[in-house]
């Protein structure tokens, strides 16, 4: 029983900074929201459909991102759209699916929201390589037991994913493939999130 409430107690010591700060980084999204006169889901679905690769910012993936329905990511996106944030286009590779595209008023709103982002960067330049390479994989294992719960959805970068083959193509425009989708990518869509990113560790 002592052990067990000394597990506890630990647990309980490591949880009280994450919890402080997921707050910082809730004020942090809310201010910049409020800066740019949008809700805090709608500046989400910016910088989801900033960073996300160009076949993968489908309603449903903005849905999944914003933990909500599809009627309710529909209505966030439409907001944006009467802003003149946003569009949507059929995909080219499927016309049943709705991409949303940043129009570049929204690219420029979305670089301001990016704020947040060198904010959390100039906080995590003061930690130590060492202390960087012992926190790194902890809040990995965090975050994936989070999203095998279905709390939070993983999008990543290609290189580290399963799925990922680099520089199969040398030398051309699109040098990498991805073999869940069957497509060839270029450097910059390999370096944009994608949701289906499963890590080769799992």
């Amino acid at each position: 029983m002592e052990q067990a409430l000394r597990q506890r107690g630990r647990l309980l010591s490591l949880l009280a900074p994450l919890l402080r700060l997921s707050e910082a980084v809730g004020a942090l999204a809310r201010e910049a929201a409020d800066a740019e006169g949008l809700t805090p889901a709608q500046a989400q679905v910016l910088r989801f459909a900033s960073r996300t690769k160009t076949f993968a910012t489908s309603i449903g993936n903005v849905a999944q991102a914003l933990g909500t329905s599809h009627v309710n990511a529909v209505k966030v996106v439409t907001g944006l759209e009467r802003r003149g944030l946003v569009r949507r286009e059929a995909s080219p590779w499927d016309k049943r699916v709705t991409l949303v595209r940043l129009t570049p008023a929204g690219q420029e709103v979305a670089e301001r929201l990016r704020q947040l982002e060198r904010s959390l960067e100039q906080a995590a330049a003061e930690l130590t390589p060492a202390q960087r390479a012992a926190l790194e994989p902890a809040l990995g294992a965090i975050v994936l037991a989070l999203a095998r719960a279905g709390l939070v959805t993983v999008a990543l970068p290609c290189r580290g994913c399963i799925h990922f083959q680099e520089n199969v193509a040398p030398g051309s425009p699109e040098p990498h493939r991805c073999r869940l989708i069957d497509r060839f990518l270029s450097e910059r869509e390999a370096r944009l999130d994608c949701p289906d990113h499963i890590p080769i560790a799992a």
